[in-house]
């Protein structure tokens, strides 16, 4: 069999040995915007990152299954890859536990005035400030209750807080305190002390965090977005961070990627920002291979594959 790996993963020589050990044959494909060869489209199984960008998935022949790297999958077309009768699967599982430290981590920074602090060591000041903040007791509703949802409720609850979850089902996940349907999020913001996006893109969670729900946040309350971009509307979310209505912010993934230079986001001091770095890992690499692998041999003796979707 032929795997056609693209280059928005790059597979070094061991977990390609232990690939080809499988008996496929490797074919590498350069960037996902540039269209696959005839070849490329005759392969049996597709790993990558968001490959159809410049491909007709139409055109694949013999494909019966598609892995990808990345565990969103909103560009996916997933109808399509159905009706063709290609087998996909995401990469669940993979980026979780970075997720979730880093989440964790930016809380801190913000409970702890961790950029004060940073910024006095730069000028060499010695300046003391006690009025800082505990996880403990507080109210920290996750948006998700998935993987990324689950990893992150389940450090909290080291920290003794009160971990409330939000899904589309109201479904109970591990480590939460309480589960409620993501309708009723609204009526509950003003309750909560920490509010973390970790939902996938669909049309329920664009700009979920609008500008009723931050102007319903109390004043010592705390945002962080590790999902994606589009469900924070971050205009309304400088309006409340320049007011000081909300105690600060932390953010990963924008609207706009990369954040424009000229956004006025870059100057408030009570936002934390990184460049969508967050699933970054030691160990990411790795979990990536080993998803690969495992689904691949799984595929050539016929059993259940990893986070299957279709």
């Amino acid at each position: 069999m032929k795997v056609v790996l693209t280059k928005a993963q790059k597979f070094h020589d061991d977990i390609r040995e232990k690939i080809q050990s499988l008996g496929y044959e490797i074919i590498d494909h350069g960037a996902e915007t540039e269209e696959f060869t005839a070849e490329e489209y005759g392969c049996d199984v597709l790993v990558g990152l968001d490959p159809f960008k410049g491909s007709d998935p139409d055109k694949f022949t013999n494909l019966r299954l598609f892995q990808a790297t990345s565990a969103g999958y909103e560009t996916i077309p997933l109808e399509k890859l159905r009706q063709n009768g290609v087998m996909f699967c995401n990469a669940r599982d993979v980026y979780s536990v970075p997720i979730s430290e880093f989440a964790i981590m930016r809380l801190l920074e913000i409970y702890k005035k961790a950029p004060l602090y940073y910024k006095q060591q730069r000028e060499g000041l010695w300046q003391r400030e006690f009025r800082l903040q505990e996880i403990t007791d507080k109210k920290i509703g996750i948006l998700g209750t998935g993987s990324i949802g689950v990893q992150i409720a389940k450090r909290l609850k080291a920290f003794d807080a009160v971990t409330i979850g939000f899904n589309r089902s109201g479904k109970e996940a591990e480590y939460f305190d309480s589960i409620h349907k993501i309708g009723e999020f609204e009526d509950m913001a003003g309750e909560l002390d920490v509010i973390i996006v970790a939902l996938p893109l669909n049309d329920g969670s664009k700009y979920i965090i609008n500008r009723d729900i931050l102007e319903k946040m109390h004043k010592k309350s705390v945002l962080i977005n590790i999902g994606r971009g589009l469900s924070v509307d971050t205009e309304a979310l400088a309006d409340v961070l320049e007011n000081g209505s909300i105690l600060g912010a932390a953010l990963d993934v924008f609207e706009k990627e990369p954040l424009p230079e000229n956004s006025r986001l870059w100057k408030l001091d009570n936002l934390l920002i990184s460049p969508h770095i967050c699933s970054g890992s030691n160990y990411m690499n790795k979990r990536v291979y080993e998803l690969v692998y495992d689904n691949l041999k799984a595929l050539t003796e016929g059993k259940e594959l990893k986070n299957r979707i279709i």
